[in-house]
């Protein structure tokens, strides 16, 4: 708990909070894989870290949703309590999946919430190979780690929230700014999207203009050929493009 407390004291940056939280609660009650959520004010998880194979992985936060409302966390967070499993192949609360990385051999299981000012701000599982491996004076230590580490996750997250806003308002800004400066399309447009880009994590972007019953394209990002897309039309009732990816 100690060394814990260290690992937490100070530490803002969400991501880098949860793999070391999770790397020292592995190591602390002896589990071969695991991983920790951060759940927003809607109980969506937002954010997470998944070990596996002896090290902490980045993982995306639909990736780690798409089982968390059907299984072991989502029982756990709807709950509002701790579990433990001596063989998940006996207990219906584990969710099995087929064969994948990180969820090969899942034997016994334990899980904790988090909770910081009244709710629940995400949940931690750990799993081991062997059926029967983690005692109550684990779940104990485990329940005793996520009420040390609830606060702090809590508090990352809305650092990173308050950060995320002010990016927001910053690129708004930015892009009134352009628009203002410059009255030439050619210009205007695409300095949106290059500022859009700061604030939402897309693939590909357009922005198409409405001209006399017709749509006409005049920025693009992240397709095939943006240039030679431009100036192109469209009727208004269907829009298809292809990105550089090959998508369509």
């Amino acid at each position: 708990l100690y060394a814990i407390g260290r690992e937490l004291a100070g530490q803002l940056d969400l991501r880098q909070l949860l793999q070391r939280v999770l790397d020292r609660t592995l190591e602390s009650v002896g589990a071969a894989s695991g991983s920790i959520l951060v759940l927003d004010e809607d109980g969506q998880v937002i954010e997470g870290a998944l070990a596996y194979d002896g090290k902490v992985h980045d993982h995306t936060a639909e990736r780690l949703a798409a089982t968390f409302e059907q299984g072991l966390a989502g029982w756990v967070v709807k709950q509002r309590q701790s579990a433990l499993i001596s063989s998940t192949l006996d207990d219906p609360r584990w969710l099995r999946r087929p064969l994948e990385e990180g969820d090969g051999d899942s034997r016994s299981a334990m899980c904790a919430p988090l909770e910081a000012r009244g709710r629940i701000v995400g949940v931690v599982t750990l799993v081991h190979p062997q059926a029967g491996h983690f005692t109550d004076e684990d779940m104990t230590l485990l329940q005793a780690i996520a009420d040390q580490a609830s606060i702090a996750v809590e508090n990352a997250r809305l650092f990173r929230a308050e950060q995320e806003e002010r990016s927001f308002a910053s690129t708004l800004q930015e892009v009134a700014r352009i628009m203002n400066s410059a009255l030439e399309p050619s210009l205007v447009f695409p300095g949106v999207l290059e500022q859009l880009e700061r604030v939402i994590d897309y693939d590909s972007a357009s922005i198409f203009i409405e001209e006399n019953g017709r749509l006409t394209l005049v920025a693009a990002k992240g397709f095939k050929d943006n240039r030679k897309l431009i100036g192109a039309t469209l009727p208004p009732e269907r829009v298809e493009v292809t990105t550089a990816d090959g998508v369509t």
